[in-house]
C-alpha cells in the first residue's frame, strides 16, 4: 500500500474488551499505511472513537454471557474515515441520551459525548433487522509540512 489508495476493511469481533487493543494497534497501522501525512491528533481521535464505540457495544449492548459479535467496517476514502458497527445486543435508546454534566467526576459516561464532539457525522440505527449500525464518520486532518 503507497497511501492514499482507498482501504475499506470489515472485522467479525467477538464483543470483548481484550480485543481493544488489538484492534486500536491494526486500526493505528492502517490509518499510517493509508495516510503517511496523517496528523497525530487525528489519530488519537479516530482511535478513541473506535475505543468507545467497541467499549460501549462490548459493556453496555451485550452481557457477559452472551458470546456476543461485533462487525466493524473501516472505510477510508481521499480524505475521509468512517466507522460502522454493527451488532445484535441490545438497541441503544438515543432518545434517553443527555449530554453529561461535564463538571462532576465520572469514570464513565462520556462515551457517546466523545463519539459526538469528535465525529463529523454520528448515525445511530436501532434494531434495523434484528441489527443494530452505529457509522461514525471523520475528516482526516493532515500534518503541516511546515516547521
Amino acid at each position: 500500500m503507497t497511501g492514499y489508495e482507498d482501504v475499506e476493511v470489515s472485522l467479525k469481533l467477538p464483543a470483548r474488551l481484550e480485543i481493544l487493543w488489538p484492534l486500536d494497534a491494526f486500526l493505528v497501522e492502517l490509518l499510517d499505511l493509508y495516510r503517511p501525512d496523517i496528523a497525530r491528533e487525528c489519530v488519537d481521535a479516530l482511535s478513541l472513537i473506535v475505543h468507545e464505540a467497541f467499549t460501549n457495544i462490548c459493556v453496555h449492548t451485550y452481557q457477559p454471557e452472551d458470546h456476543g459479535v461485533v462487525v466493524v467496517r473501516i472505510e477510508l476514502r481521499g480524505l475521509q474515515a468512517a466507522f460502522v458497527f454493527e451488532d445484535t445486543g441490545k438497541a441503544f435508546d438515543e432518545a434517553k441520551w443527555r449530554v453529561p454534566d461535564l463538571e462532576q467526576p465520572l469514570e464513565s459516561g462520556r462515551g457517546i459525548w466523545l463519539m459526538k464532539e469528535l465525529s463529523d457525522e454520528f448515525i445511530y440505527e436501532a434494531d434495523r433487522g434484528g441489527m443494530n449500525i452505529l457509522t461514525l464518520v471523520k475528516t482526516i486532518d493532515v500534518a503541516s509540512r511546515a516547521g
